[in-house]
Parts: structure tokens; sequence; C-alpha cells
């Protein structure tokens, strides 16, 4: 399995190139069709804090980790802060997932089927399109599972040092690291624990080792290059408010089912991989591979089972549960005989480019897509067009933006010195102003006419005033 001899078979790898160039081009076509949203603008605020400092003042009352920051700046730099380069981070990682489940399981059928339903997810490819953690982190928890597993079973070393590294990565990123580790120590335990105490207690100088790999680069990421000390203990104080928020926040509370919904809606055939690995793993006459997918239905099964627990529920969190479940069913469909096989692949195959492009460049957002959440409409660019053209018109003008303003100070980055964020207050007068943007229903300003109302995104809308 991992890392052993891959055996190099040349149509497969010529499969594999093709899938990652469409899986390239996929995730950069019309980038820029759906607005950014909230969450996008925060962190480009934040690559600008990074830049401006040399490094991020990681706090936990902004929660998710900083390795994100340093890599999605560097990238969103060197296209000039496009949108484009805003989202090339997780564009990246999201194209890069087909050629790394393939060489995970050295070039096999299983990867060649994994990597193509990869390439295409629905889920996968929305957020391979986002500016947000989720995707990057969702490859380091998954592949600090396989690669565990993979030592527990040949208790081989390169294994171990990728899982060290990955977990660095995964706790560098956001704080449902947690819930990763825990699902794969209760997938090793369900599957075997004779194995798992073993490993444990035998290789016990390995772990070490790994273990003091993992907390040099969690050190080094949290603290800037030890330019940021206070970032540890920053860290530290996040986990228990993650977890006070995952289960005591009321805005983002969802039903148990609400991941399942979301799976039925997008990628019913999952539920292939999620239900029937115990039976179809008895096809397979390799016990390394049958196990391996004991191990990954478990610790697939677990993790919707415990984000469904979490009263705090976001849609991108699904991701965790689709890439474990889709590397599972590539494994299950490759155990059927070969016409099946083929044919199984081909339909699921069909349906998963229909409903990727469907959610993705059809109804890219709004009510009818499940992975979009309180998201910026239309209305958004609507009133960025509104704004860069008075502007224009006006060049000494100055702006009163009193909504919830994210994304809009990345719109507005080039008009800083025209644009003011601040919230209504008593008395407040708007002499200096000849654009204003108030909260919907707001009272229309003495002497100031050409009303307009937008929806800015699937939660609030605004008021716009102005005059020349």
């Amino acid at each position: 399995m991992l890392l052993s001899k891959l055996n190099i078979d040349t149509k497969s790898s010529a499969a594999v190139v093709l899938l990652l160039a469409v899986s390239v081009i996929a995730r950069i076509w019309n980038i820029e069709l759906r607005p950014l949203h909230h969450d996008e603008g925060v962190n480009f605020h934040f690559f600008e804090v990074l830049r401006n400092k040399s490094f991020y003042p990681y706090s936990h009352e902004n929660f998710h980790g900083p390795l994100f920051f340093y890599l999605g700046a560097w990238l969103s730099s060197l296209f000039n802060d496009s949108i484009l380069g805003l989202r090339m981070l997780s564009i990246v990682i999201g194209s890069i997932i087909p050629l790394g489940v393939f060489l995970l399981f050295r070039l096999s059928k299983a990867g060649l089927i994994a990597a193509a339903l990869c390439a295409f997810s629905p889920s996968l490819l929305y957020y391979s399109r986002y500016a947000i953690h989720e995707i990057f982190f969702t490859v380091a928890a998954t592949l600090l599972a396989l690669s565990f597993w993979f030592w527990l079973l040949d208790k081989n070393k390169p294994a171990l040092l990728v899982a060290a590294i990955s977990f660095a990565f995964a706790v560098s990123l956001k704080e449902t690291f947690v819930i990763s580790c825990f699902c794969i120590l209760l997938a090793s335990v369900l599957l075997s624990p004779r194995v798992l105490l073993a490993g444990l207690l035998q290789f016990k100088s390995h772990l070490a080792l790994a273990g003091l790999l993992a907390l040099i680069l969690i050190c080094i990421i949290y603290t800037g290059g030890f330019q940021w000390t206070t970032g540890l203990r920053e860290l530290a104080l996040s986990v228990p408010q993650w977890i006070g928020r995952g289960t005591g926040d009321v805005g983002h509370v969802k039903p148990w089912h609400y991941y399942l919904w979301i799976i039925v809606k997008t990628e019913p055939w999952l539920f292939l991989a999620l239900f029937a690995f115990p039976s179809i793993s008895l096809l397979s006459n390799n016990s390394k591979t049958k196990k391996t997918v004991i191990f990954l239905g478990f610790y697939t099964l677990s993790l919707l089972i415990v984000y469904s627990l979490v009263p705090y529920k976001t849609p991108w969190l699904i991701i965790n549960v689709t890439l474990p479940a889709i590397i599972l069913l590539g494994l299950l469909i490759s155990s059927l005989s070969q016409a099946l096989c083929w044919t199984v692949t081909s339909t699921i195959l069909l349906f998963t480019l229909g409903f990727g492009y469907y959610f993705n460049f059809k109804v890219p957002y709004g009510p009818k897509n499940p992975f979009s959440y309180v998201h910026s409409t239309v209305g958004t660019t609507e009133l960025v067009d509104k704004v860069k053209i008075h502007c224009n018109e006006n060049p000494e003008c100055l702006v009163l933006i009193a909504v919830s303003s994210w994304p809009l100070p990345y719109y507005f980055r080039d008009l800083k010195t025209q644009i003011e964020y601040d919230k209504i207050k008593p008395g407040m007068t708007f002499e200096k102003y000849s654009f204003l943007v108030l909260p919907k229903g707001s009272k229309t300003p003495k002497n100031w006419h050409n009303r307009e109302e937008l929806r800015l995104s699937d939660y609030h809308e605004a008021s716009l005033f102005f005059r020349k």
C-alpha cells in the first residue's frame, strides 16, 4: 500500500495526468462566478496583517490556525491579490488531490477510480474554489488517518513521518483536528485494538520522534518562526473555545441530519461506501486491503456521526466526510468483477460530473445550493460597481459603509482613502459623505435622495443613499 514500490502503468499514469489537468481547469474556470464569501474577505484581511508584520499574530479569538495564511498570502501576492490569487491555495490543494490519491494507492485501479471521483466531486470541487481553510485541513486530516493506519499495518517509518507532518498541519489549520484524531483512534480501536496497542507500546521511540517533529513544526508555524511566542498560548486557548462554540453557539445550530441531507442532495452514491463497506470488503482477497477498507469505513462513518452530533454545523465541514468516503468508494468498486467495476465506475462518474457542474457552475450559490451558506449575492457586486463608479466620478468623495462589511474591504482595497466603515450612532451626521450604505429600512437622512435597496447576502440587506 502506502510508500511501497510503485508499479508504473503507462495507461493509468496518462489517465491521471489528464485527470490532473482537467481538475485544475475545473477549479480555475470562471473563478469569479461566485462572489466572495464573508469568510474569504476576512481571510484576505489576515493576509494583509501578515504582510504588514511579516508574521501572523495568531489569536484564539480568530479561531483557525496560521498555516493557511502563510501559504495563502504568498500565493495570492503572486497573482496581484486577484480573486484567482485569493483562492489559489485552495485551487492548488484541491487540484492535487486526485494525484495524491493515485500515488497513495500505488497507481492501482482503486486509486485511479478514487482519483477520478475526487477530481469532479461536487463538494471537493466547490470548496477547492473557496478561499477558506477547509479543503487544506481535510486533505491533512485524511492523510493523517491513512498514513497512521498504514504505519500500524506495516510499521513503516516513512508512513509515520507523513503522519507526523500531517498532524502538525492539521493542528495548524483548524481546531477540528480534535474530532479527526478522535475518529482515527476510534476506527483503530473498533478494527483492531490489539494492533493499535501493540503499535503504541512496542514502537514508543518511533512515536516519540514523530511527536517531537510534529511539535517542532507546530511551534514554528504558530510563532511565525519564533517571532510571536504568544502564539503557543493562543493555541492552548483555542481548543476549549472551539469546543464551547461547537456546543453552545446558536447562530449555526442545525438538526442532526444536516450532513446526511447534504449528501443526499449532492453525492448520494457515497452511501454505498458509508453503509456497504463491511460486506463489500469481503470481496477482496488481500488482507491489508480488506483491513484498510474496514478502517476507512469506521473512520468515515465516525466522522459523519460526530459532526452530526455537534450542534454547530456549517456545510463546508461535509468534505471531512466526503473525501475519505470517495477514497473508500474507489477501494470498494475496484474489488468488483472487471465488467461490473467499470459499469459502476462509469455510472457514478457520469452523475459526479453532472452534479459537479450543477452545484459549481449552474447554481453556484443561493438557496438551491446546499454548499452555499450565508453567501454574498449579486447585490454585493452591484454595490461594488456603484461605489466604484461614484468614486471615479467624484475623486474627493467619502463613502460610509455602515452594514456588515465583509467582503467589501477586499473589493475596495484600492479605495481605502475614500471608504469608511462604521456603525450608525445616535446623533451621527453625514455631511462629509456623498454615498451611504446603511442597514435596510434606515430612515432617509435629511437632504438625501436617490434611495435604493440591495440584498448583499443571504442574511442582510442594505439601503443606499447617494448625492452628487
